[in-house]
């Protein structure tokens, strides 16, 4: 059992109260039956005490149904930057085959770093991605309708959204898509399903 005793306690509710705190809503409902009908006599102490119950009682419900939840969602914060690996035939070497140039002297790909991020189902998924090389990036999570963010060299822009279905999904630089501008620029978002 967790102890609660950290929390602020609301109606003049005592820490001692939380050293139990029921999972099974059955109990919890005998244990709000007890509390309300059992109360000690003195009107003021009655009313008093049938606040800090309640109060008490309220919190304890609370806990049961997100317990009953399973494990709470997160915030899952990541720092991505863009970055732009080159690569260049030396004397004597092949050329590098680009897909759609044929063979070239020098290759060069704009990527995001890290290019693979794995967050669980609810959690609330917070990117901040810095734009390192390249004069412009227009980022975008099609799969949950984050819109289209425009990151100049240098700055660093925020997207955040609720990872609330399960899959891979692609983090898309839509100014980067294909080889002629040094892409295809995506990244790839892993939602567990933590069922």
């Amino acid at each position: 059992m967790q102890n609660f005793s950290i929390l602020p306690l609301p109606f003049g509710v005592s820490s001692s109260y939380f050293s139990y705190l029921p999972e099974d809503p059955t109990v919890a409902k005998e244990l709000l039956g007890y509390l309300l009908w059992n109360l000690p006599q003195g009107e003021e102490r009655r009313k008093r005490i049938m606040v800090e119950r309640i109060g008490m009682v309220a919190l304890a419900l609370l806990a049961v149904a997100l317990l009953s939840r399973g494990a709470l969602a997160e915030t899952r914060e990541f720092l991505l930057i863009t970055g732009e690996p080159a690569w260049e035939a030396k004397p004597g070497e092949a050329p590098a085959m680009d897909r759609d140039r044929g063979p070239v002297k020098k290759i060069e790909r704009y990527v995001f770093h890290p290019g693979f991020l794995v967050v669980n189902r609810g959690d609330r998924v917070v990117l901040k991605i810095h734009a390192l090389k390249g004069d412009k990036h227009i980022v975008q999570i099609p799969a949950f309708k984050t819109g289209e963010t425009q990151i100049l060299r240098g700055e660093e822009k925020t997207i955040s959204f609720v990872a609330n279905k399960a899959g891979v999904f692609e983090i898309q630089c839509t100014n980067h898509l294909d080889s002629h501008k040094e892409g295809p620029m995506v990244g790839y978002i892993y939602v567990f399903d933590k069922k």
